[in-house]
């Protein structure tokens, strides 16, 4: 059979039209990997960043609290050297019986005054390292949420 010159000229300009929307295609794609390279590295650079900060606030959490047991540490011990001298003062069988009841009050009153004081400082120490907690702790789920944030949207674009 012979070929028509004009089936052979309708056979290229379909084949031209396919190769030009293959091409536009083809321009459309790099585009938009270009946009989720763009968005990816945004998005790492973001997280990154918030690891980072994540990073101090733990850091300035530990050297809080470590500072706190410090000071907690030191009331304990002021306290065990008040206790201490309590009971050396009752057991003390070289002071007569007035001076022994003058010094036992005394002692008493200073232990006492000391007990409430320590027991302030303790509840004022433990409600600072209960506040630091909830705050690196909201901290903490902001930068989860973030990063949720930041996984979904990439996740999105990498879908599309």
């Amino acid at each position: 059979t012979c070929i028509d010159a004009t089936c052979i000229d309708a056979t290229c300009i379909d084949a031209t039209c396919r190769c030009r929307s293959s091409e536009r295609e083809h321009v459309n794609l790099d585009q938009s990997l270009q946009t989720c390279q763009d968005t990816l590295t945004e998005r790492c650079d973001e997280a990154n960043g918030l690891a980072s900060k994540a990073t101090r606030c733990e850091t300035s959490y530990d050297s809080e609290r470590k500072r706190l047991e410090g000071v907690l540490s030191h009331i304990m011990k002021e306290l065990a050297e008040v206790e201490k001298d309590v009971t050396a003062v009752r057991q003390s069988p070289e002071a007569s019986g007035s001076d022994n009841e003058t010094a036992l009050y005394t002692c008493q009153v200073d232990h006492d005054a000391c007990l409430t004081l320590c027991g302030e400082e303790r509840l004022a120490v433990q409600n600072m390292m209960l506040a630091a907690l909830d705050a690196l702790m909201g901290h903490k789920q902001q930068v989860q949420d973030a990063l949720d944030a930041s996984s979904s949207k990439l996740t999105e674009v990498s879908i599309e």
